[in-house]
């Protein structure tokens, strides 16, 4: 059956589900993403492993071929990351480490809980998608959308998304 949302299905913030979602959302976006690279890039799988307890949770980094270096963080924000305690503060830890070098960060919170996580001036809105590109900081763009809007498949395409400076 097909969803009745046109975007999100909220059903998948299921704390059951949202693992799997997790997953599969990295590795549709590094495919995505791997078709349409220059060739002076690759698109990588990372994890963090949080010790207290075993939680494994990936992210994506594109990479310069030749030096390795990081040129984009992607991070599809999980519950743990947005609820106190380890998962939260580790991911603050790296979220501080990126905003002090010159990779650009994309960060994905397709999440209704804590929607104002790192955003204290925020519209009310169900997800936020933050790009912070290494040359603009302390700027950033911030994408807003409701679980009645279609998923924005790109966001230079996505007319109706509202788009705040901060």
């Amino acid at each position: 059956m097909r969803s009745p949302f046109l975007g999100m299905n909220p059903y998948l913030e299921h704390p059951e589900l949202w693992s799997s979602v997790h997953s599969r959302l990295i590795v549709a976006i590094a495919d995505a993403l791997a078709d349409i690279l220059s060739q002076d890039y690759r698109i990588e799988i990372e994890k963090r492993t949080y010790w207290h307890e075993e939680i494994t949770e990936r992210y994506l980094e594109i990479r310069e071929v030749k030096t390795g270096k990081v040129i984009t963080a992607i991070e599809i924000l999980s519950p743990k990351n947005k609820r106190t305690g380890e998962g939260k503060e580790a991911y603050l830890r790296k979220h501080r480490r990126i905003l002090q070098t010159q990779t650009h960060l994309i960060e994905i919170d397709l999440l209704r809980i804590n929607s104002t996580f790192l955003y204290h001036h925020t519209p009310v809105s169900d997800y936020h998608i933050l790009i912070s590109r290494s040359h603009d900081r302390p700027s950033a763009d911030l994408y807003n959308f409701s679980v009645r809007d279609a998923f924005p498949m790109s966001l230079s395409l996505y007319a109706p998304m509202k788009q705040n400076q901060f």
